[in-house]
């Protein structure tokens, strides 16, 4: 049996609906999960990513069983309000947000550097384009990831690789992750991963979901700071 993706965060929310959107295309897919009994029905590895040892481990296996590997979706993330900050609040956020996507991004492009090519695809969040005053770590680690997708975009092509490298800017999407009182223009996980199988189709750096948070982001870029301030 071939396999040719592998989604990265997949027991809830987009990672679940990837998974169940590729099955219905007839597409063969492993899943790394934190509850991988949850995904009955799939090929899935028992996958923790603020445990450095094990997730390599994990990794390490997974892509030497499943060497055809050609898209791989990296969907895992956490965060949370933090109405009064503090590092207790934001530890988990930064070591799976930054510590944790880096050692999923750093083996995904190695794999796929092994293979000769293919396509990593990874959600972060509008949030990723400011600070937030509710969601400091968040905001912050979304910044994080979009700055390493991109270094790693800049490397690969000095390299003339070909390999894709997709950032998936997110807006609000109805998982438990939503923090959000009053959310607006809300996509099912299922829109958000049509959106992103469609992307997986083409070669584009940055993809919104829904892609009207394209204009969300373009205007957060153009607001003068000392309005920001006061909404952010």
């Amino acid at each position: 049996m071939k396999i040719t993706a592998a989604i990265i965060g997949s027991s809830t929310g987009i990672g679940r609906a990837l998974a169940e959107a590729l099955q219905e295309r007839g597409i063969e897919c492993i899943t790394f999960s934190r509850k991988p009994e949850s995904l009955e029905g799939f090929i899935s590895f028992h996958l923790d990513l603020t445990n450095e040892q094990d997730a390599e481990s994990v990794f390490k296996i997974a892509f030497s069983r499943y060497p055809d590997i050609e898209k791989i979706f990296l969907v895992s993330g956490t965060g949370d309000v933090e109405t009064t900050p503090s590092y207790e609040s934001a530890k988990s956020t930064i070591a799976l947000n930054c510590s944790g996507f880096t050692l999923a991004a750093y083996h995904a492009t190695k794999h796929l550097e092994y293979r000769g090519g293919g396509h990593l695809l990874a959600v972060t969040s509008v949030a990723a384009i400011r600070g937030g005053g509710q969601s400091l770590s968040y905001n912050a680690s979304k910044a994080y990831q979009s700055s390493l997708l991109e270094g790693l975009r800049c490397r690969l092509t000095r390299l003339k690789s070909p390999i894709t490298v997709t950032e998936v800017r997110a807006g609000f999407v109805d998982t438990s992750m939503m923090k959000a009182e009053k959310p607006f223009w809300v996509a099912s996980p299922d829109q958000a991963a049509e959106a992103i199988l469609s992307a997986s189709l083409t070669r584009r750096d940055l993809i919104y979901v829904l892609g009207r948070w394209r204009l969300v982001g373009w205007l957060l870029t153009l607001l003068p700071t000392f309005i920001y301030k006061r909404i952010g």
